[in-house]
């Protein structure tokens, strides 16, 4: 039989008890590759697998666990008066990958440090029974695999004792979000093996845990999540502008827009680079010299330009009737002719003088 003590994570979300200590939820384990090593150097990666790790035996070890500083050793009724400070909750369950429970401090010493941070990462102290056969998994090789895991205490130390990695931890302060950097399977700190007789201990060379604290401020977050949905409601909302049908018909609007102008700028007018409103005032312009689109807002525009395309449309069916008339009496159908031409001409000066029927916009 083995004996682990796994510096896990941190202190988060801590609420004062009715006695007077506090208490807080915690992820105190995982699944995954753990590294240990020896006072010579050597390395041994041990694999704690998800069946012994949720395993209903052991997790029943963790529930009522008593809480110690450190790792003072194995915790027994003949030393749990000296060594305990608080203890682990009744609700042990797994929680996305993790074991999660609730962890409650009762010495006041102790509550104080951990108020403060100075103690603020949790380790577990357990038994195990190890395979040594080894093999891969998630793609690390390991040289042995832990079985029936039994719990004996959970350790409080200090900020950078996470042999499980920064995600396993006691949550104090709810902006913090540990980001663990390329997810390693077995950052640590700080480990003590014990030999079976429970006289020997060995503290092993640290390993620093590769992981990243960021402070996030709640109100920013929601903030960026109100920009974010609304900048998804406006990138759909482009994306309808943008369907066959809304292209199709805008052309086809622009192709009527110009036609109706060339009418009465001529068959050879350009209007690259212009906006339909300013199209339409080129066309007024044309026959009212004296126009000018300064101040005008686009609704007036388009009624203007509406009114002077029916005006040189009615125009133009009189001036075409003069003109056949003529055939038969020129000398008397010569004055009506221009007499025509007068009065479109008239007509299209004072045509923003009408009432504006046309309230379509571009």
């Amino acid at each position: 039989m083995a004996y682990r003590f796994d510096d896990l994570g941190r202190l988060d979300g801590v609420a004062e008890t009715p006695q007077g200590g506090i208490e807080a939820p915690a992820f105190l384990t995982r699944a995954g590759i753990f590294i240990y090593r020896a006072d010579n150097g050597t390395e041994r990666r041990e694999l704690r697998p998800a069946s012994e790790v949720f395993d209903a035996n052991s997790l029943a070890t963790l529930r009522g666990a008593p809480l110690v500083v450190g790792h003072p050793g194995m915790v027994t009724a003949e030393n749990w008066k000296e060594y305990s400070v608080g203890h682990v909750g009744d609700e042990v369950k797994e929680d996305g990958g993790f074991v999660r429970a609730r962890v409650r401090v009762q010495d006041s010493t102790v509550k104080e440090r951990v108020k403060r941070k100075d103690l603020s990462e949790l380790s577990c102290g357990y038994t195990c029974d190890m395979d040594e056969t080894p093999g891969v998994y998630q793609g690390q090789k390991y040289d042995a695999v832990q079985k029936n895991i039994r719990y004996n205490h959970v350790g409080l130390g200090p900020p950078g004792w996470g042999r499980a990695g920064g995600e396993v931890r006691l949550r104090m302060d709810g902006v913090d979000h540990t980001v663990v950097v390329g997810r390693p399977l077995e950052p640590s700190t700080h480990t003590v093996g014990m030999s079976e007789s429970g006289k020997e201990a060995v503290v092993e060379t640290p390993v620093a845990p590769a992981t990243v604290t960021v402070h996030v401020d709640g109100a920013e977050v929601e903030r960026l999540r109100g920009e974010n949905d609304a900048l998804k409601a406006e990138v759909a909302a482009l994306k309808a502008q943008v369907s066959p049908e809304r292209i199709d018909g805008l052309v086809n609007s622009r192709i009527e827009l110009q036609n109706k102008a060339r009418k009465l700028l001529g068959a050879e007018a350009k209007f690259d680079g212009l906006s339909d409103t300013e199209v339409m005032a080129k066309a007024i312009g044309a026959s009212d010299k004296s126009f000018r689109m300064d101040g005008k807002s686009a609704e007036y525009v388009l009624g203007r330009f509406e009114a002077v395309v029916a005006l040189e449309a009615s125009a133009s069916d009189a001036t075409s009737k003069v003109r056949t008339d003529a055939v038969n009496a020129p000398s008397e159908k010569k004055n009506e002719l221009e007499d025509a031409r007068a009065r479109n001409e008239a007509r299209s000066k004072d045509a923003w003088k009408q009432p504006l029927t046309v309230t379509r916009g571009n």
